[in-house]
């Protein structure tokens, strides 16, 4: 790899395929029973994904025409679920019952640069 090519932003002159993945999850979940008929459950999600990548789009080494794609991309996810779930019997029948809510908040920074023509003067 060039020595050109270590840090974002890829710098004109970067000569090097590069790619670099980063991916980082947690997940939690917690259930609490109320009593024999009722449950509540809790699950909490966040992830945190990193990728770069700077291609050489035409495959050739060549100081006169780069013809590059750079990508980087960030995102951050976090998500919250509360489910409730219980029985119950009646003169209808017997019934078991879900009900919860679902939360997600996601950000997500893209950057996507094209290099066509490099001339190094």
């Amino acid at each position: 790899m060039d020595s050109n090519c270590n840090d974002w932003p890829y710098p004109n002159g970067c000569a090097s395929n590069h790619e670099k993945f980063e991916h980082n999850g947690i997940q939690s979940n917690f259930t609490w029973d109320i009593n024999d008929t009722t449950t509540i459950n809790y699950i909490y999600g966040y992830v945190d994904y990193n990728y770069d990548f700077n291609y050489d789009l035409d495959n050739s080494y060549s100081e006169f025409s780069q013809y590059r794609s750079t990508v980087r991309e960030d995102v951050h996810m976090m998500t919250h679920e509360v489910n409730i779930n219980w029985e119950i019997d009646s003169p209808l029948g017997y019934w078991e019952v879900t009900s919860g809510a679902f939360y997600m908040d996601e950000n997500r920074n893209q950057t996507y640069g094209f290099t066509i023509l490099y001339l190094l003067f």
